[in-house]
């Protein structure tokens, strides 16, 4: 089974030094010569230091308190063969070859990819590259405003993530995830803002966020981020990782944004919907079509041209 989760997680086979040589300012020679001519022409009139991924997410297993936290049965393969297995194969992806250190790990071998994988000198003669916005992601909350464990698949907290950013300033910016149920929900949002924090993240699917929902809650969350000019990161379509402890893909309906949208709330759409078919909401009878679809018929809606992003 261990050879088909390293197949499944597309391990790269060398270290992120492999990509780009910093020294000599050139693709590495382990690559092939079609490798770096693509790369070249990928990067070719591109000011590489200005380049920012929207879309990182971040793991940890609370090796040193940091608070996070994934699904248990997921390192379990006896009682959950299948959730091991798709763990495994997470883990390979990432470059790591066991759950040991992880942390760590993990942060360290993103920091150098995103360091050896674009081309460029600054003044000084060493490589440039831009930042990722690496993902906080927030656990469930009960309607009651309680952490939810029992049905949280994965927990980033917000200062692990910008503890993190701290650390590597020019690799990583900081995000926030922030469930509209928590009882210090603005409060926090408030705190975020405050060190220079601008995107949250939500996962509507795995965190059990609806964002139409009718709840004040919502309103008064939409509110504070229009009024803290942030923007939000939400997934939409179907949902296929996160989905150990919860998993509910009605919430990604792509017609649940227009309430944010028409809040003045400005989304970044992730994935654009590309996965699943949901309910049409516009239709009486309810029939289910493709959510890329339904993505479109907000792209297309007049008052939110300004609104909504589609750049992930």
């Amino acid at each position: 089974m261990d050879w088909l989760c390293r197949k499944l997680g597309g391990t790269f086979p060398h270290e992120p030094e492999d990509i780009y040589d910093t020294e000599k300012q050139q693709f590495s020679q382990q690559l092939s010569e079609q490798t770096q001519g693509l790369l070249r022409r990928i990067f070719e009139g591109i000011d590489t230091s200005r380049i920012v991924d929207y879309h990182t997410h971040m793991i940890g297993l609370n090796e040193k308190q940091t608070g996070c936290r994934m699904d248990p049965d997921m390192f379990n393969p006896w009682r959950h063969p299948f959730k091991y297995m798709k763990a495994r194969i997470f883990m390979y992806g990432t470059g790591l070859s066991s759950f040991e250190n992880t942390d760590d790990l993990y942060v360290d071998r993103l920091a150098r990819l995103i360091k050896h994988s674009a081309p460029g000198k600054e003044a000084n003669g060493k490589s440039i590259h831009g930042q990722n916005c690496i993902l906080a992601f927030d656990q469930v909350y009960t309607d009651k405003g309680e952490p939810d464990e029992a049905h949280t698949t994965m927990y980033v907290p917000n200062e692990y993530v910008y503890q993190v950013a701290q650390n590597h300033p020019k690799e990583f910016i900081a995000t926030c995830s922030v469930h509209p149920f928590r009882p210090d929900a603005l409060t926090e949002l408030d705190r975020c803002w405050e060190r220079g924090i601008r995107l949250i993240k939500w996962l509507p699917n795995s965190m059990n966020i609806n964002p139409a929902d009718p709840d004040s809650r919502y309103d008064s969350f939409y509110e504070k981020v229009k009024e803290l000019d942030m923007y939000m990161l939400i997934h939409i379509g179907d949902e296929h990782s996160v989905t150990s402890r919860f998993h509910d893909d009605t919430l990604g309906n792509p017609l649940h944004l227009r309430k944010p949208l028409e809040k003045g709330v400005k989304v970044i759409a992730a994935h654009c919907a590309t996965e699943g078919y949901s309910v049409d909401l516009d239709d009486d009878a309810g029939n289910r079509v493709e959510n890329f679809e339904l993505f479109l018929r907000l792209m297309h809606h007049p008052e939110f041209a300004s609104s909504i992003l589609t750049f992930d």
